[in-house]
C-alpha cells in the first residue's frame, strides 16, 4: 500500500510539474513588433532642405506581462531618467520631438539628421533561460554615431534576472577571470606576461570581464563594446569560455551545467 501511495504521489508531481512548464513554454510564445517613427514636419533652413528624423523600434512580444515589462524596463533604464519613458513609442516620439526642436532653433544647418534604432531579438529560450540581444544605435551629431549591444538575461520559472554571481560558485569568481583571461591573451596573440596597460583601456592594465554577457550554445559568452577596452574603430570583442573550461566554476544546476 505503502509503495502504492508513494507512486501515486510521483505520479501528481511528474504531472505538476509537466503541466508548470507547460504554461511557461505557452508563456514564452512570442511575435515581433516595429514602431516607426518620422519627423512629420520638414523644412529647410538658409534655403537648404532639412532631412527628416527616423526612428525605428523593433522588439518582442511575449504572452507573459512579466517578461514583457523586464524587456522594456531594461531599455527604459538605458535613457536619462528624466524623460520616464512608459513605452517604446514614447521613447521614439520623444526621440523624434528632440529632434525637430534642434534643428528648428539650430543656427547651422544640420547636415545629417538624427536617427535611433533599436532591435532586440530572442537568442535562446526555455523554461529556465531566456537570453535577448539589445542592439541600441542612435545619431544625434558628431563624426559618428554610437552602438551599444546588451544581452538580456531572464528565468522564466523565477522571473529573476540572471547574474553572473548567479551562475558562478561564491568563491570562483577569480578562477573564472583567470581562465577568461588566459583565452582573451590567446586570442589577442599576447603571451601570458605581456602587458595589457598600451594597447587595450583596462584600468592599469588589469584585466577586467565584460559586464555584458549571455550562454551562447558553446559556453559562457562576453562582450566588450567599442570604447570599452579598444578604440571604436576596432569593434566589438567577444570572448568566449567553453563549457569545459567551466566545470569546476560554475555553480551546479543552472545554465551552464544544466543545458536547455
Amino acid at each position: 500500500m505503502k509503495n502504492l501511495f508513494a507512486c501515486f504521489v510521483l505520479i501528481l508531481t511528474l504531472s505538476s510539474c509537466q503541466n508548470e512548464e507547460d504554461r511557461i513554454n505557452k508563456e514564452l510564445a512570442f511575435t515581433y513588433d516595429t514602431i516607426k517613427v518620422e519627423s512629420k514636419n520638414e523644412f529647410t533652413k538658409n534655403g537648404r532642405y532639412i532631412a527628416p528624423g527616423k526612428v525605428t523600434i523593433e522588439f518582442p512580444i511575449f504572452k507573459s506581462d512579466t517578461i514583457n515589462k523586464f524587456i522594456a524596463q531594461k531599455v527604459f533604464n538605458f535613457f536619462d531618467e528624466k524623460e520616464q519613458s512608459t513605452s517604446f513609442q514614447d521613447i521614439a516620439d520623444s526621440f523624434i520631438e528632440g529632434y525637430d526642436d534642434f534643428a528648428n532653433k539650430s543656427e547651422k544647418v544640420v547636415e545629417q539628421p538624427w536617427s535611433l534604432m533599436i532591435n532586440i531579438r530572442v537568442l535562446r529560450k526555455s523554461p529556465t533561460y531566456l537570453s535577448l540581444k539589445y542592439m541600441h544605435y542612435d545619431y544625434v551629431g558628431g563624426a559618428h554615431g554610437n552602438t551599444l549591444i546588451s544581452f538580456l538575461n531572464y528565468n522564466p520559472t523565477t522571473n529573476t534576472s540572471i547574474t553572473i554571481d548567479s551562475l558562478i560558485q561564491n568563491d570562483k569568481m577569480q578562477a573564472l577571470i583567470q581562465v577568461a583571461e588566459l583565452i582573451f591573451r590567446k586570442n589577442e596573440k599576447l603571451s601570458t606576461t605581456e602587458s595589457l596597460e598600451e594597447k587595450y583601456f583596462f584600468e592599469k592594465g588589469k584585466f577586467k570581464l565584460a559586464e555584458n554577457f549571455h550562454v551562447s550554445d558553446s559556453g559562457l559568452l562576453f562582450m566588450y563594446n567599442p570604447y570599452e577596452i579598444k578604440p571604436y574603430s576596432e569593434g566589438y570583442t567577444e570572448l568566449l569560455v567553453p563549457f569545459s573550461a567551466l566545470k569546476n566554476i560554475a555553480k551546479p544546476n543552472t545554465i551552464l551545467t544544466t543545458q536547455p
